[in-house]
This record gives C-alpha cells, structure tokens and sequence, in this order.
C-alpha cells in the first residue's frame, strides 16, 4: 500500500507506464546487444519489475472495483471482471504466438512495448477527467445509489 499511497489515483497508471517502459527496455537490451551480464542483469531487473507490477495491479484492481459497490453487485463486477481479463488474456496470447511466428522475442517485445505505449497514453488521457475525482466531482449520473 506503500506505492498507492505515493501515487493515489495514479497508482494503476503509474503501474501501466512502469510495465510498459520494463517491456520496451528489456525487448531494446537484446536488439542493441548490450554485454551478457549487463544484459542478464538489466532482464532480471525488468522482469522482477514485471512482477512486481502484475502483484500490486491484482490487489489494487480488486479494491477499487470493490470501493462503490455493494454485495447485490459485487459478485456481478468480479465476474464480469474475470470474464474481460480472460478474453483479454486469449486475444494477447494468439497476438503474441502470431508475432513469434513471424520475428524474433526481441523485436515481439519492442512492437508490444510500442504498441502498449500507444494505448497506455491514450487510456491516461482519456480517463484523465473521468477516474479518481473527488467525490464532489462526480456527476449524478455517475453515483451509483443504494
């Protein structure tokens, strides 16, 4: 909880951009065929970040779907929760087998670093002005009410 205290609500970006930057470094480390070591050691700093990330987003993700629900619907938004990272999941992994099938990990690993760049800047922008307002800020709409 250390993390999202230093970035409150932008704790899951901070998280996409960290995860983003670790891909395209680690993907770059290979292609510019830095030394073993320096590269052995830049990859396990990447991945142990990777993982890091993965945990914090898993724990930090729940909590806030959880925050502006109650138990009639909170069943509901795990489920459909779960539903939409599978299916993310699969997609990601067919994307990933194709990209093998025609290039080396390296350069699998820049197009996705690129590619996740490209959607994490513009789902930070998007939801700039839609996520982590105060509650005041919110329209009534937008209020989810017992």
């Amino acid at each position: 909880m250390t993390f999202h205290k230093l970035f409150k609500n932008k704790t899951l970006s901070a998280i996409l951009i960290l995860t983003t930057i670790s891909i395209l470094v680690a993907g770059l480390t290979i292609i510019f065929k830095v030394p073993y070591i320096v590269s052995l050691i830049i990859l396990i700093v990447c991945f142990i970040i990777i993982d890091i990330n993965k945990g914090m987003s898993l724990v930090l993700s729940n909590r806030y779907l959880s925050n502006f629900s109650d138990e009639k619907i909170l069943t509901q938004i795990y489920a459909t929760n779960a539903i939409v990272k599978n299916l993310l999941r699969a997609i990601i992994g067919f994307l990933g087998s194709y990209l093998l099938d025609i290039t080396t990990t390296a350069n699998a690993m820049v197009i996705i670093g690129i590619f996740l760049m490209v959607i994490t800047i513009s789902l930070i922008s998007y939801m700039k002005t839609r996520l982590g307002l105060k509650p005041e800020q919110y329209g009534e709409n937008e209020i989810f009410n017992k």
